[in-house]
């Protein structure tokens, strides 16, 4: 009621179901609104404002239902995020047109990050060690685009050995391998995978025509404990085919394929100048082509395609003096 002070009204938390008992206290207070008196707020000064940056590592990305075992499909459980419509390897972010949501991979953006029609991303899982997602508001060394920004960060397996992972399922097939070397300073990663749709959709669907493959090598040394170096070789590509009747007459056919793919090279090298300042250079040298087809009886042939070589290398510094301020400044 006006006039009368807040009493802080105390909520305590059953424990969480899993892990160590832990209880939490919070006070709340009931503070009166200027422009509304008689209207109650509930006021928690400790509560951070909207999210501007949603961090998903190691619990998030592997316990985390609905993803299939896949850490990059964590994207779609956020909120504002959905799948881009037809099937495109794209995440629409509040509702913005696709092509303004970047994708980013070891800080350099990528055509696509997810294969067409619901697949997998284009990176064996076991390499994915964080990704990063902006809803708006991202860092400026990202830029160029209008809404959100998805980056991802690779990170190498375990180096206590040499690893083995086979993976075979009902779509698709893969392998990786890993190996430590030089007393465990370097490490070399091989993945590759293969879908068999094309095998499998006849039997259902024999008009539509679907595959994806995708590579990664992955080469890290540490030349000392703060001079690292990185090299990341990576691909994917998929295309789609499909062959309906087209006009009233039943021998009247019409055909469309559609493919799109990229093939990389990445390479970085960071130096941590002291426990607060790093300094990273990483160059990147891609080849995309994304391509149509479609031809129709008593119709002209339709074709499109673009392909372009691109480069770009970037080059910043960190400061974080604090736990609550960084600073970055470079170019790319």
């Amino acid at each position: 009621a006006p006039g009368h002070r807040s009493r802080p009204y105390v909520v305590r938390s059953v424990p969480r179901p899993l892990g160590d008992a832990v209880s939490l206290q919070r006070k709340f207070y009931l503070r009166p609104n200027l422009l509304s008196r008689y209207r109650t707020v509930i006021v928690d000064k400790e509560k951070p404002g909207a999210a501007q940056e949603i961090v998903l590592t190691r619990d998030e990305l592997t316990k985390m239902p609905g993803t299939q075992g896949d850490p990059t499909r964590v994207v779609l459980t956020l909120p504002g995020v959905s799948r881009s419509p037809f099937g495109f390897g794209y995440y629409i972010v509040r509702g913005a047109s696709f092509e303004n949501t970047g994708f980013f991979i070891d800080g350099h953006p990528a055509l696509f990050l997810y294969h067409l029609l619901g697949g997998p991303g284009v990176i064996h899982p076991e390499l994915i060690g964080r990704i990063t997602f902006y809803p708006g508001g991202y860092p400026a060394s990202y830029g160029r685009f209008a809404t959100g920004v998805i980056s991802v960060e690779t990170k190498a397996p375990p180096t206590d050995r040499w690893h083995l992972d086979v993976e075979v399922d009902v779509l698709k097939a893969g392998v990786l391998f890993s190996t430590p070397f030089d007393d465990k300073k370097g490490q070399l990663t091989l993945a590759f995978r293969k879908s068999y749709y094309e095998v499998l959709l006849p039997a259902f669907a024999p008009d539509v025509s679907l595959s994806y493959l995708d590579y990664q090598m992955r080469l890290s040394y540490a030349f000392t404990p703060k001079l690292r170096f990185k090299l990341l070789t990576m691909g994917a590509e998929d295309s789609f085919g499909s062959q309906a009747g087209a006009t009233s007459r039943s021998s009247d056919t019409a055909e469309s394929d559609f493919s799109l793919g990229f093939h990389r090279v990445n390479a970085a090298l960071e130096w941590d100048i002291s426990s607060k300042l790093r300094w990273t250079n990483s160059v990147m040298w891609e080849y995309d082509h994304t391509s149509s087809f479609r031809t129709a009886e008593e119709d002209e042939d339709v074709k499109f395609g673009l392909k372009g070589w691109f480069m770009q290398w970037r080059s910043f510094f960190e400061w974080k003096p604090t736990s609550n301020f960084k600073f970055q400044a470079g170019l790319d």
